[in-house]
């Protein structure tokens, strides 16, 4: 199992280097926040992680419906994304190489919410919940809040980006339905595993709104 990781990691870098003189994302020329919609809920995905081996993956973020996979995009460090929802009950996934981990959310319309993806070395990018300052905090939980005091830096120095057309001609020749519904079901298979704490912890609720 580890030297399966250790390939699949070796193989995720080659092929990401052999891309390094072509962006796959650019920044947007339009940096503006969208409003938020009465009748939809506001989801921002943000990765702050400057740190190299983060830096260097581009992982991908997907809404997930029927086992039919809505690419929302691609972010690179200090970079984020946001989408707009229908309210209520949905799934979303991350996924970089062929690790993928999966975040469930419920959400209200009219409310902004926060995902940090939080890099684990060799194991790709958790979707993580930003919380607001008044939930309880669960011990020993890596948490994020909405009044840690990197969050506000994290929101100001992230830029919106889009993918490039070498990067989408890129990311369609790699990620296949097949590949991403292959490591998908990796990952659900965790999640069913996972305690009903676990998932919690992994579940983005509507009472985490951030506005």
């Amino acid at each position: 199992m580890f030297l399966n990781r250790i390939l699949v990691i070796f193989f995720v870098l080659i092929f990401l280097s052999g891309c390094a003189g072509t962006p796959w994302v650019v920044e947007k020329k339009d940096q503006t926040m969208p409003p938020v919609s009465s009748d939809k809920a506001q989801i921002i995905f943000l990765k702050p992680s400057k740190a190299y081996l983060a830096s260097i993956f581009l992982p991908n973020v997907y809404e997930v419906a029927d086992d039919n996979f809505t690419h929302l995009g691609m972010i690179g460090s200090t970079n984020k994304i946001v989408h707009n929802v229908k309210p209520g009950k949905t799934r979303f996934f991350a996924l970089v190489g062929q690790m993928g981990h999966i975040l469930d959310a419920e959400l209200q319309a009219g409310k902004q919410y926060y995902v940090i993806l939080r890099y684990l070395h060799g194991g790709g990018f958790q979707l993580r919940p930003v919380r607001p300052a008044n939930v309880p905090k669960v011990p020993d939980a890596a948490e994020f809040r909405d009044n840690d005091p990197e969050f506000d830096t994290w929101v100001a120095e992230a830029r919106f980006v889009e993918k490039t057309p070498e990067g989408n001609e890129s990311y369609t020749k790699y990620y296949t339905n097949e590949v991403i519904k292959k490591a998908y079901q990796h990952a659900l298979a965790g999640w069913n595993k996972k305690t009903p704490a676990e998932k919690s912890q992994l579940t983005l609720n509507k009472s985490d709104n951030i506005n």
